[in-house]
């Protein structure tokens, strides 16, 4: 059986205390990345995504017995992994811009900094991998 957890909790964690927006620390029950989130102009909509998201969270735990044949530490590794994968195609994507795009110097620099955090993720995954097989 799934231990209970609880979303830790948000309060004073509103919009705009980080540059981009989103909330400062990890909190487990934020659930949707913030590279979709981008996608949503409005702050407050932002917000409104980000408070589901916990919502849609604490529903998944409180109503999931049986995480199967793979123990919670597994099931958890391996989905650190995909959402490493995730991440690293995110970065090789905004990485892929220095080629294909006409960017300022500054824009530039920050997408080959984008390709290289690509490739570490990269060997992170594999890392994951091999300690999962």
């Amino acid at each position: 059986m799934r231990p209970t957890l609880r979303p830790e909790p948000t309060e004073g964690r509103t919009e705009g205390e980080h540059p981009d927006g989103a909330p400062a620390g990890w909190v487990e029950a934020d659930s949707f990345r913030e590279t979709t989130l981008r996608f949503i102009d409005n702050p407050e909509e932002r917000e409104t995504v980000r408070a589901f998201g916990r919502v849609f969270f604490d529903m998944a735990v409180q109503t999931s017995s049986d995480a199967g044949d793979e123990s919670e530490t597994r099931s958890e590794l391996r989905a650190i992994v995909a959402d490493l994968r995730y991440t690293a195609g995110c970065c090789s994507m905004v990485g892929h811009s220095a080629e294909v795009a006409s960017l300022d110097a500054a824009d530039e620099k920050l997408a080959r900094f984008a390709r290289k955090l690509a490739r570490r993720l990269d060997g992170l995954i594999g890392s994951g991998e091999e300690q999962l097989s």
